[in-house]
């Protein structure tokens, strides 16, 4: 796996930590979960609500914790056409250098009420995304994004961007182990099809499917 494009030695040492060595542990290694991400909310019709939003604007500030404050969180505003969103990062003070005014944003996290008199409703995120361009987009966000079971210093999105990679390249390509009776009489899909469904179904059933196959 260190010699594909985006891994290198150190990364392929934290794919190493779950069991993926080769390309065929990375196919093999299903998500977790997948999000419904499939449709953003604009910023003006966010409500508050047990369940988690996805959403996108542009950055239009930046608030860092105070130095030596680690237990105040990073706050970044956001802005589209219809209103503005607060999104609040607990821990992750490093962000400051690594997020910047004029770049777009998706977060994804529950609504909570304003807060420090900012007027505008706040997010705590549990997932973010720096779009880079318009494919980037489409990989993880307006879609059931997958989620990967992972390790320290392993985030999401290069993760979910190598997946994807992978499968696109080699899944039609994966033995399968089964004779075209046993997947007949089961219903159950070919193996290269079961890996793309299981890592980048269109709809639930098709991660159904996927599941049921690989699982």
């Amino acid at each position: 796996l260190q010699y594909l494009r985006g891994v290198g030695p150190q990364r392929a040492k934290l794919y190493a930590k779950l069991g993926i060595n080769t390309v065929a542990d990375a196919l093999l290694h299903l998500p977790r979960r997948h999000e419904d991400r499939s449709q953003l909310t604009p910023l003006g019709r966010l409500s508050v609500g047990p369940e988690p939003r996805t959403c996108a604007g542009t950055v239009a500030g930046v608030s860092p914790p105070p130095r030596g404050r680690p237990q105040i969180p990073l706050f970044v505003t956001l802005r589209d056409a219809s209103g503005f969103l607060r999104a609040v990062f607990f821990g992750q003070s490093y962000l400051a250098r690594v997020i910047q005014r004029g770049q777009r944003l998706i977060v994804h996290g529950k609504i909570q009420p304003p807060n420090r008199g900012s007027g505008a409703l706040e997010m705590r995120v549990d997932d973010y995304e720096i779009v880079e361009d318009a494919e980037d987009e489409t990989l993880h966000t307006g879609r059931l994004v997958p989620v990967y079971p992972s390790t320290a210093g392993l985030n999401q999105r290069p993760f979910r961007a190598l997946q994807k990679r992978l499968v696109d390249a080699h899944a039609a390509a994966m033995p399968e182990p089964l004779p075209p009776g046993v997947l007949a009489r089961r219903s159950l899909l070919p193996i290269g099809a079961a890996l793309r469904a299981g890592h980048f179904p269109a709809t639930d059933v098709e991660q159904a499917a996927g599941r049921r196959r690989l699982v």
